[in-house]
């Protein structure tokens, strides 16, 4: 593992911000067909990805219809100078060591986000996710926790429709491109395929979808897209504070993928959950932790503290992610997370996860207090303006921790602000979980209560 230098992660920054605030639609593999049908013209919208065309029906020839294509082949031409730059992006990315994605893996990204995929909400989880952090923090991974054949595509059994209630015919998408996609037939002949993989190659496509309730190996249907998907448990926890990411090919691709804190504890819960038999995968998990358990304690230790406090849904509802992460490994050591820090400790020297510091609790008596987290307001302003708004929540709902994204906003008020109230180890871990450009503007300010016996003490000493 080795860091990125600091153009690199300038200008994967570069990109991220150009994706998130792209123009107009690139209109690539898109064009317009009329047909003659019984003496009149129709017009179709084609979508072309390979040597593959599809054809959607728009209309009878209309001055409408000729106007909405007019307007969307102007709005195809003004993204060309984005589309441009963003090419020069990923070029210069690559050169500078950045996790790139290339060849076939590259179309089948391609493929799903024109389908729809991660505009809905389809997560990208596995190594691929796992790869996509590396450019997110600024590290380039060692290659043999990178190395991937399949493509893990999660997706929530609710995930709204998105377009006029029709769903994303996903499987239509793969196995009618040009790729040679074909079902994977599942290993009870009577269920449908959730796999989907390229003939002759290892090249795969995998749909999964949290595991709600009883152990279940029983694929779920998943409207929104059509298919079938994998049920994987804990999956849901790992899901629930996804975040947009730059994916380094072509022009770039937006893609969803977990906090990368969460990322790192299902990979240590999985890693012991897996049998023997796939033991070299659970040595991979185990690998992938513990890199981004490293970076993440040294640049963003509060997602490491806030990301444990997340609940995971189970046959039993209402337990928390601590008293889950049970295992026969770890069972003598209380937990996942307890092998983990004693298997750190033991390589590095380094606790990665400190107790909290000691305070007094003002509710209980002040002889020892409790063991509690500080409770911190954090203020973040910006320029008063409609652009720097828009562009400070945006940034704040898309690239912070999930803490951030139920923060309170003044600006309609007149204060241009945003507040939040946090319980985290220490002033730096709050600091740390805000976007760089906005820590340095930030304020700080440690929280507490007080009973009325404190006062009466305090104006007491007075002569009060």
């Amino acid at each position: 593992m080795e860091s990125l230098s600091e153009s690199a992660k300038l200008l994967y920054a570069q990109l991220l911000s150009q994706l998130l605030h792209a123009s107009a639609p690139s209109g690539r593999g898109l064009s317009f067909v009329g047909k003659k049908i019984r003496g009149g013209t129709h017009w179709y919208l084609q979508l072309t990805v390979g040597a593959r065309k599809t054809q959607h029906y728009l209309g009878p020839d209309t001055e409408e219809i000729r106007d909405l294509i007019q307007k969307e082949k102007a709005l195809w031409q003004k993204a060309k100078p984005d589309i441009a730059s963003r090419e020069r992006l990923v070029a210069m990315l690559s050169s500078g060591g950045a996790q790139t994605v290339g060849g076939a893996e590259a179309r089948v990204f391609e493929l799903l986000e024109r389908a729809g995929v991660f505009l809905v909400g389809g997560v990208l989880v596995g190594s691929h996710a796992f790869s996509v952090y590396g450019n997110m923090l600024g590290v380039r991974w060692d290659a043999e926790t990178t190395r991937t054949q399949d493509v893990d595509l999660a997706a929530d059994r609710h995930v709204r429709i998105a377009v006029a209630d029709k769903p994303i015919r996903l499987k239509d998408a793969l196995i009618k491109s040009d790729m040679g996609f074909v079902e994977v037939p599942a290993l009870d002949r009577k269920a449908p395929s959730t796999k989907f993989r390229i003939m002759g190659r290892e090249l795969s496509v995998d749909i999964l979808t949290p595991m709600i309730g009883r152990t279940s190996n029983k694929p779920v249907h998943l409207t929104a897209f059509n298919t079938y998907a994998e049920p994987v448990r804990f999956l849901d926890y790992v899901m629930e504070d996804a975040q947009q990411a730059a994916l380094i090919t072509k022009a770039g691709i937006l893609v969803n993928v977990p906090a990368p804190a969460r990322y790192a504890f299902h990979k240590l819960v999985t890693s012991q959950r897996r049998p023997a038999a796939f033991q070299v995968k659970g040595s991979k998990d185990i690998r992938q932790a513990e890199q981004l358990f490293i970076v993440l304690a040294q640049d963003r230790p509060g997602d490491l503290r806030l990301a444990p406090t997340g609940q995971i849904s189970t046959a039993t509802p209402g337990r928390r992610r601590d008293a889950l992460l049970r295992s026969p490994r770890s069972a003598q050591r209380g937990s996942a997370e307890g092998y983990f820090r004693w298997k750190m400790i033991r390589k590095t020297g380094t606790d990665l996860f400190p107790a909290p510091q000691k305070r007094l609790d003002p509710h209980v008596n002040n002889q020892g207090g409790h063991l509690i987290m500080a409770k911190f307001l954090i203020e973040v302003p910006h320029e008063a303006d409609e652009i720097a708004c828009a562009e400070a929540v945006k940034l704040l709902l898309t690239t912070g921790s999930h803490f951030l994204t139920n923060a309170d906003w003044g600006c309609l008020g007149g204060e241009h602000k945003a507040w939040l109230v946090l319980e985290i180890g220490s002033k730096e871990e709050a600091l740390a979980l805000l976007p760089v450009a906005y820590r340095s503007r930030a304020k700080v300010v440690p929280l507490n209560k007080f009973t009325v016996q404190q006062m009466d003490e305090v104006l007491g000493r007075k002569g009060r």
